[in-house]
């Protein structure tokens, strides 16, 4: 007999049994034989458990909610961690939706938990992990987006909040990721627009990190319907900015400054910036210049309104961390000598270029002065494109 043919008898002497007992306990059968294969890294072996589970869910008139909330977390944690093959995931989401239909507020619960439980915060966060968890954003949108009525998600507004944020910090590490995400993430965002509104602010005092994340996705999702204000959200993510980006006893992973930094076209330039953003910059630049140079690097770029006022006191305080010997340090020091020349008007830029001559004079290891005089020639870019652009608009007044 082969091995196929013995898995047969083995399935037919497995559904008889099961046909002799009662619904709930032919239920118990199933979930008992369903946990034995759920980490089975085997495709096939799992995979015929999911088919044979999910039948048995359709066919039982009722299912406990201690039975959804088990067969959810084991089903998504196992995923998360063992899973990579397209049809395990389209077995785990044929699952979910049979589970949400009989019991949507035990499957959301549970599904919320198990995704902030399972997707900790990770400083080296890679593409391929990133991609790795688009399926479980996926389960996530779709359940919000099936939901009934406003009471399900009102319940769980904290839990909601928390996932969205995980999946927003995991789903940061990759570009397609991103895309994806913010794609299916627009098709919700409105409807959770309330919930936001009334629980980032609690969320981000636990999960500063992934707060931001989700305040990024919801930027680029109204940056997408050419949204020009968040006043909501301003507040809050310059708060957590400055907590996460700036002040933050740690270097930031650079994806989380990447995707967050894009928020800052709109926050205000009063209050927001000059009264807010802007003391903890220079505060965080005293304090620690090797880390908090590359959020304030980050802010600088994206901000859409002229720094001439604060430039030189900004450019002063990043002095030091110029000639640097770490390269990272050094070139985002420079670039945030570049990010305030393209906010700045001819004589702010001047003084720029004289403190990187300045700075290039006195170096003395080869790499830094390269380095210096890279960021010269991109500062003299700038003021070439300005000269061009000036000169092109004298002509069209002529």
């Amino acid at each position: 007999m082969t091995e196929e043919e013995m898995k047969n008898v083995e399935n037919d002497e497995k559904m008889e049994k099961t046909e002799n007992l009662s619904e709930e306990d032919a239920l118990k059968e199933e979930i008992r034989r369903f946990t034995g294969c759920v980490a089975d890294p085997s495709l096939r072996a799992h995979g015929m458990a999911y088919t044979s589970l999910s039948k048995m869910c359709e066919r039982v008139d009722e299912i406990p909610a201690a039975f959804v909330k088990g067969l959810v977390k084991m089903s998504v944690s196992n995923s998360i961690r063992l899973y990579g093959q397209p049809k395990s995931f389209q077995h785990v989401a044929h699952l979910l939706e049979i589970l949400s239909k009989r019991d949507y507020e035990s499957t959301l619960k549970s599904l919320l938990s198990t995704i902030q439980s399972s997707l900790p915060l990770i400083s080296n966060l890679t593409e391929s992990k990133s991609l790795a968890q688009i399926p479980t954003t996926k389960w996530l949108i779709s359940l919000l987006k099936s939901a009934e009525n406003s009471k399900n998600l009102a319940e769980n507004e904290l839990e909601i909040v928390g996932a969205l944020g995980t999946c927003a910090y995991w789903m940061a590490g990759s570009d397609k990721a991103w895309r994806i995400f913010i794609r299916k993430f627009s098709r919700i965002q409105t409807i959770l627009e309330p919930i936001f509104s009334s629980k980032i602010a609690e969320f981000a005092k636990n999960q500063p990190e992934k707060a931001l994340a989700l305040i990024s996705a919801i930027g680029d999702v109204k940056n997408a319907e050419n949204a020009q204000k968040i006043d909501f959200l301003a507040e809050i993510f310059t708060e957590i900015a400055t907590k996460s980006l700036l002040m933050s006893k740690l270097r930031p992973p650079q994806f989380l400054v990447d995707r967050s930094s894009k928020f800052v076209k709109f926050i205000r330039e009063k209050p927001d910036f000059t009264e807010n953003l802007l003391p903890n910059i220079k505060k965080a630049l005293l304090r620690s210049p090797e880390v908090s140079i590359f959020g304030v690097k980050g802010i600088l770029e994206n901000l859409e309104f002229p720094l001439d006022t604060c430039a030189p006191e900004v450019l002063k305080s990043t002095v030091s961390a110029l000639t640097n010997a770490d390269a990272e340090i050094r070139e985002a020091a420079i670039g945030v000598a570049v990010a305030l020349t393209r906010k700045s008007g001819i004589p702010v830029i001047q003084k720029i270029l004289m403190t990187l001559f300045d700075q290039f004079g006195a170096a003395k290891v080869p790499e830094v002065r390269i380095s210096l005089m890279e960021g010269i020639g991109r500062v003299a870019g700038v003021i070439e494109v300005q000269e061009k652009d000036k000169l092109a608009d004298e002509r069209m007044t002529v």
